[in-house]
């Protein structure tokens, strides 16, 4: 196994989500589970955080898995209900109201 990893045989695996919606701190976890699940119910596969990790041990999460889009969610953002929408792999940030953020997503690819 070790010979076929080093020799790059494996078949690349897509990742399992879609989109992580990441939170700057514990207290709006609950914001971002109603989030998680606003996504999931248009079909479109989402992870949150658990774990209560820090930001970067979250991005860190997200460019390991391979998750495409990441959605960073804290207390300004739910106030001026405005989220950015980070593409990972180009590092681009789409700035979208929050109630826009569903069919934004079903739009990327």
């Amino acid at each position: 196994m070790i010979s076929l990893e080093r020799a790059n045989l494996f078949p690349k695996t897509k990742p399992v989500a879609k989109v992580f919606v990441a939170t700057v701190k514990a207290d709006v976890s609950s914001e971002a589970v109603k989030l998680a699940k606003q996504l999931r119910d248009r079909n479109i596969p989402t992870q949150i955080d658990l774990k209560e990790r820090s930001l970067s041990k979250q991005l860190e999460y997200v460019n390991a898995s391979g998750i495409p889009y990441m959605i960073v969610l804290g207390r300004r953002e739910l106030e001026s209900r405005v989220v950015k929408i980070k593409k990972m792999l180009t590092r681009e940030e789409i700035e979208i109201g929050l109630e826009e953020v569903c069919s934004r997503i079903e739009s990327l690819e």
